[in-house]
This record gives structure tokens, C-alpha cells and sequence, in this order.
């Protein structure tokens, strides 16, 4: 399996095996799926080279289309409730993802398909 790593910490869209990770994962249907973007940088966890990822909603970015958001924007600012997803994927593929959807009364996420 083929990975793209982007050197940059531009928005872009879902690569495929985000895609796959967050329908098997978590459920997120296709319409859901098409509305998210993501954000990643270079860094390391626990020793090894990884790419960080934030999955958001650029519509629920305040001020902006998510397009000139970087990586860190989501630390502390009211667009962290855009923020859907975040996590880190392995070089050799591996993608580790956790839930950051808003949850509802009977928690379920308010997202879910």
C-alpha cells in the first residue's frame, strides 16, 4: 500500500485510507465523510516518525473556509469544535485515530450516519 505524506500543514482532503479508517472505525457515512477535511504535520510519537492529523468540518470553522487553517489553529480557539477527529498514522501505514464529535443525550456522536 501506496501512503502519501504531505510535507506541508495545509487543509486537504481525506486520503483513501482515512477514508477507510474512519467508515470501518467509526461508522462515518459517505455523505458525513465528504464534508470533513484534514490538517498534518511531521512529528514523532514515542520515538518513531509519524504524520499528526486533525480531521475537522470546514464549515464549522469560524471566519474562514478551512482552507488557510494550519495545524495548530485547533489548540485553543472556538474553531476546536470543528475538530472531529485527531490522531497520528505510521509510516509503515498504520492509522491511529480518536473521537472528538460532539456527543448527545443518549451518546451516540451528533455525527453518526
Amino acid at each position: 500500500m501506496n501512503l502519501l505524506f504531505w510535507t506541508g500543514s495545509k487543509s486537504q482532503e481525506l486520503t483513501q485510507a482515512v477514508r477507510a479508517n474512519l467508515e470501518s472505525e467509526f461508522k462515518v457515512g459517505p455523505e458525513s465523510l465528504a464534508k470533513l477535511s484534514s490538517l498534518e504535520k511531521n512529528g514523532k510519537f514515542a520515538g518513531r516518525k509519524v504524520r499528526f492529523i486533525r480531521i475537522f468540518d470546514p464549515a464549522l470553522i469560524s471566519n474562514s473556509d478551512g482552507s488557510k487553517l494550519k495545524y495548530q489553529d485547533f489548540q485553543e480557539t472556538e474553531d476546536r469544535e470543528a475538530l472531529r477527529f485527531e490522531g497520528h498514522i505510521e509510516l509503515n501505514g498504520p492509522i491511529y485515530l480518536a473521537d472528538r464529535r460532539p456527543k448527545v443525550a443518549n451518546g451516540l456522536t451528533q455525527d453518526s450516519d
